[in-house]
């Protein structure tokens, strides 16, 4: 059981993973920097973003508590550019693909992640879906990103979902 909810949530993850950085490289450099709206941070922002995010997924897995904000304090050191932000996220997967492997080996049956501060407390099923959720919600942006900035979505963004 473990590892058939743990080998499910990474097929997901690959997918999700994979149209962020066919997003990423589709990009044009004149809109690296874009955003679509005040409301909205530049694009590279969005970037950061998900790299302290993930980051504070990967130690919540371990910490079994998820702190909202402590995302705002995560460890993203690096500047802005595509190529360091690429090595981050990439960075972000090789830890998380090592954290997936050793959790095979315990028992996540029990396995519980709390959010603060609201105090709601998920499983390993509920958590992983967050996760995955939240990188989606940000190709939704994505795409007013590109209609506005006047560029492509990737190759794979619209075979998988004709956008």
């Amino acid at each position: 059981m473990n590892k058939d909810l743990i080998d499910e949530f990474e097929r997901s993850w690959d997918f999700v993973h994979s149209m962020t950085m066919d997003f990423i490289n589709v990009v044009p450099d004149v809109r690296w920097d874009f955003s679509p709206h005040p409301q909205y941070g530049d694009f590279s922002r969005q970037i950061r973003h998900l790299v302290r995010v993930q980051r504070t997924y990967i130690r919540s897995f371990l910490s079994k508590e998820y702190n909202i904000q402590e995302e705002h304090f995560s460890c993203y050191t690096g500047n802005s550019s595509r190529l360091a932000l690429t090595e981050a996220l990439l960075e972000n997967n090789k830890n998380l693909k090592q954290l997936l492997a050793s959790l095979r080996l315990e028992d996540i049956s029990k396995f519980k992640v709390t959010l603060q501060p609201m105090n709601i407390t998920l499983g390993f099923s509920e958590y992983c879906t967050m996760i995955i959720q939240h990188e989606s919600i940000h190709h939704g942006q994505w795409c007013f990103y590109a209609t506005i900035g006047g560029f492509d979505t990737p190759k794979s963004w619209k075979k998988n979902w004709n956008l």
